[in-house]
Protein backbone atom coordinates (compact mmCIF):
# COMPACT_ATOMS: atom_id res chain seq x y z
CA UNK A 1 0.00 0.00 0.00
CA UNK A 2 1.16 3.54 -0.77
CA UNK A 3 -0.03 6.95 0.40
CA UNK A 4 -2.08 7.03 -2.83
CA UNK A 5 -4.20 4.21 -1.37
CA UNK A 6 -5.48 6.29 1.57
CA UNK A 7 -9.00 7.72 1.56
CA UNK A 8 -11.15 9.60 4.05
CA UNK A 9 -14.64 8.41 4.88
CA UNK A 10 -16.42 11.75 5.42
CA UNK A 11 -19.82 12.10 7.10
CA UNK A 12 -21.43 15.50 7.59
CA UNK A 13 -18.16 17.21 6.67
CA UNK A 14 -16.07 15.31 9.26
CA UNK A 15 -13.59 12.51 8.61
CA UNK A 16 -14.87 9.51 10.56
CA UNK A 17 -12.37 6.97 9.25
CA UNK A 18 -9.21 6.72 7.17
CA UNK A 19 -9.47 3.83 4.73
CA UNK A 20 -6.72 2.03 2.83
CA UNK A 21 -7.98 0.76 -0.52
CA UNK A 22 -6.05 -0.24 -3.64
CA UNK A 23 -9.10 0.08 -5.95
CA UNK A 24 -9.76 3.75 -6.82
CA UNK A 25 -13.04 2.88 -8.56
CA UNK A 26 -14.37 1.12 -5.46
CA UNK A 27 -13.24 4.06 -3.28
CA UNK A 28 -15.05 6.49 -5.59
CA UNK A 29 -18.20 4.33 -5.46
CA UNK A 30 -18.07 4.52 -1.65
CA UNK A 31 -17.76 8.32 -1.77
CA UNK A 32 -14.39 8.27 -0.05
CA UNK A 33 -12.16 11.32 -0.48
CA UNK A 34 -8.62 10.64 -1.78
CA UNK A 35 -5.89 11.77 0.60
CA UNK A 36 -2.94 11.46 -1.81
CA UNK A 37 -0.78 14.58 -1.76
CA UNK A 38 -2.34 16.04 1.39
CA UNK A 39 0.24 17.44 3.78
CA UNK A 40 -0.27 17.15 6.65
CA UNK A 41 -2.25 13.96 6.21
CA UNK A 42 -5.82 14.53 7.47
CA UNK A 43 -7.20 12.10 10.00
CA UNK A 44 -10.26 11.27 12.03
CA UNK A 45 -11.97 14.40 13.31
CA UNK A 46 -10.69 16.68 10.53
CA UNK A 47 -13.31 18.82 8.79
CA UNK A 48 -13.66 18.79 5.00
CA UNK A 49 -15.63 21.41 3.05
CA UNK A 50 -15.22 19.74 -0.33
CA UNK A 51 -11.85 21.38 -1.03
CA UNK A 52 -9.97 22.12 2.18
CA UNK A 53 -9.11 20.04 5.23
CA UNK A 54 -9.16 21.70 8.66
CA UNK A 55 -7.73 20.01 11.76
CA UNK A 56 -10.00 19.69 14.78
CA UNK A 57 -9.73 22.22 17.57
CA UNK A 58 -7.42 21.02 20.30
CA UNK A 59 -9.22 19.52 23.25
CA UNK A 60 -8.91 21.95 26.14
CA UNK A 61 -7.08 20.64 29.16
CA UNK A 62 -9.31 19.96 32.14
CA UNK A 63 -9.13 22.53 34.91
CA UNK A 64 -7.41 21.54 38.13
CA UNK A 65 -9.56 20.27 40.95
CA UNK A 66 -11.22 23.05 42.92
CA UNK A 67 -10.19 23.65 46.46
CA UNK A 68 -6.60 24.79 46.00
CA UNK A 69 -5.56 28.40 45.61
CA UNK A 70 -4.06 29.40 42.27
CA UNK A 71 -0.27 29.54 42.24
CA UNK A 72 1.18 33.07 42.30
CA UNK A 73 4.84 33.80 41.59
CA UNK A 74 6.43 34.73 44.93
CA UNK A 75 8.30 38.01 45.06
CA UNK A 76 10.94 36.60 47.36
CA UNK A 77 11.59 34.60 50.52
CA UNK A 78 9.00 36.59 52.47
CA UNK A 79 6.08 35.15 50.45
CA UNK A 80 7.62 31.89 49.21
CA UNK A 81 5.72 28.61 49.51
CA UNK A 82 6.43 26.25 52.39
CA UNK A 83 6.90 22.49 52.35
CA UNK A 84 3.38 21.01 52.13
CA UNK A 85 1.67 24.05 50.57
CA UNK A 86 -0.77 23.04 47.82
CA UNK A 87 -1.70 25.07 44.75
CA UNK A 88 -3.51 24.77 41.42
CA UNK A 89 -1.43 25.68 38.37
CA UNK A 90 -2.11 25.17 34.66
CA UNK A 91 -4.03 21.88 34.48
CA UNK A 92 -2.85 20.24 37.70
CA UNK A 93 -2.65 20.48 41.46
CA UNK A 94 0.77 20.65 43.09
CA UNK A 95 2.35 20.26 46.52
CA UNK A 96 5.53 22.04 47.51
CA UNK A 97 8.22 19.65 48.70
CA UNK A 98 10.63 22.30 49.97
CA UNK A 99 10.54 25.38 52.18
CA UNK A 100 11.18 28.80 50.64
CA UNK A 101 9.89 27.53 47.30
CA UNK A 102 9.86 30.30 44.67
CA UNK A 103 9.87 27.96 41.66
CA UNK A 104 6.93 27.54 39.29
CA UNK A 105 5.08 24.22 39.72
CA UNK A 106 6.50 21.73 37.27
CA UNK A 107 9.99 22.96 38.02
CA UNK A 108 12.06 21.78 40.97
CA UNK A 109 10.57 21.66 44.44
CA UNK A 110 7.03 20.60 43.43
CA UNK A 111 5.22 17.27 43.06
CA UNK A 112 2.05 16.87 41.03
CA UNK A 113 -0.92 15.58 43.02
CA UNK A 114 -3.21 12.87 41.74
CA UNK A 115 -6.45 14.39 40.34
CA UNK A 116 -8.63 12.63 42.91
CA UNK A 117 -6.54 13.73 45.89
CA UNK A 118 -8.84 16.05 47.88
CA UNK A 119 -7.66 19.22 49.57
CA UNK A 120 -6.82 18.86 53.24
CA UNK A 121 -9.47 19.90 55.77
CA UNK A 122 -9.15 23.38 57.23
CA UNK A 123 -6.64 23.67 60.03
CA UNK A 124 -8.08 23.70 63.54
CA UNK A 125 -5.37 25.12 65.69
CA UNK A 126 -5.99 26.04 69.29
CA UNK A 127 -5.11 29.47 70.40
CA UNK A 128 -2.79 29.51 73.32
CA UNK A 129 -3.52 32.02 75.94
Amino acid sequence: MTPDDHYADVEDGICVNVVVCDDPDYAADQGWVPLAGEDPQPGIGWAYDGQTWTPPDPVPAPPPDPGYPAWVQPEGAHDAYHDGDRVAHNTANWISRIDANVWEPGEQGWAELAPAEPPPPPSRRRRQG
